[in-house]
C-alpha cells in the first residue's frame, strides 16, 4: 500500500542533488576524478527515476551515461 505521495512509508524519497554524489575510489586508493557536468546530470536522472522506482527511466539513463562516456571520454563501451 503506498500513500498519494507514492511512497510506501508517506515519505518523500531521498534524491541527491547533482554534483553532491560520492565520489568512487580507484583501486589504487586515490579518488576518482571529478565527474563533468554531463555525467553528473545523468547521474541525477538516474537517481530520481530510482526515487521513483522506474526501472525504465533508470535503464534509459545508463545508456544514455554509457553513450556519453564513449563520446565524450572515450571510455570503451
Amino acid at each position: 500500500m503506498s500513500t498519494k505521495n507514492g511512497s510506501p512509508n508517506g515519505r518523500t524519497p531521498h534524491v541527491p542533488a547533482p554534483g553532491t554524489l560520492v565520489r568512487p575510489v580507484v583501486h589504487d586508493g586515490l579518488p576518482a576524478p571529478e565527474p563533468c557536468r554531463g555525467c553528473q546530470e545523468i547521474d541525477h536522472a538516474e537517481a530520481v527515476a530510482g526515487a521513483e522506482r522506474d526501472a525504465s527511466k533508470q535503464a534509459a539513463c545508463r545508456a544514455s551515461r554509457r553513450r556519453h562516456e564513449t563520446a565524450e571520454h572515450g571510455a570503451p563501451s
